[in-house]
């Protein structure tokens, strides 16, 4: 392994129904895959997902699409949207208000992180969850993870918020370039991947 270097792909779910994903998203989550290889040469030595049936079935699908058949996915419940957060004050009404003010804001991370307290918070729980993975990971000698996380979420660690859209789309995904800080691992850089412009066939 390359000594201190990590990277952590996180990506958001292929759409999926009530029995998991679908078959597009099945075909979307295999041309990701292929891209990361092929395209970016980010071989997977651990593949992530959150703990829903969808995120198991396409990290699975992921895994297999690119002869990594030994990786059993591994669920990390910690890439699931966060943890349920109860707010002074929150409701239903001022969720959708706040979501209002962040699309008329320019729908980007940098906005959602000013106005709202809720996405500060899974930024901060984001950002834990990346630097426990990437100490494990340092741990088993790995470079290069991939994960299948749930619900806009992913793209909430972004060094680039202002470049970052809020929420990413389904397939969309952040490569996450984590460094060593003060004895632990943070992140130091990002890649935002619009699934949608790649024209993968």
């Amino acid at each position: 392994m390359e000594e201190e270097k990590i990277t952590i792909i996180v990506c958001r779910h292929p759409g999926h129904n009530e029995r998991g994903i679908t078959l597009e998203g099945i075909v979307n989550a295999i041309k990701l895959a292929r891209y990361l290889v092929d395209d970016r040469g980010f071989m997977p030595e651990r593949i992530v997902h959150s703990g829903t049936v969808h995120t198991r079935m396409a990290a699975s699908f992921m895994g297999i699409s690119v002869n990594m058949c030994e990786l059993r996915p591994e669920e990390n419940q910690g890439f699931l949207t966060a943890p349920k957060l109860v707010l002074p004050g929150e409701n239903e009404l001022e969720k959708a208000r706040i979501e209002s003010e962040i699309a008329a804001a320019g729908g980007m991370v940098k906005a959602a992180r000013e106005l709202s307290a809720r996405v500060r918070r899974q930024r901060d729980h984001l950002q834990l969850t990346l630097h426990g993975l990437a100490m494990d990971m340092r741990e088993h000698r790995q470079n290069v993870a991939w994960v299948v996380s749930h619900g806009a979420f992913a793209e909430l660690a972004t060094t680039r918020a202002d470049k970052t859209p809020y929420p990413i789309a389904n397939c969309d995904s952040l490569i996450y370039s984590m460094g060593p800080d003060r004895g632990g691992y943070a992140v130091m850089d990002t890649d935002y991947i619009r699934f949608a412009d790649l024209n993968l066939k």
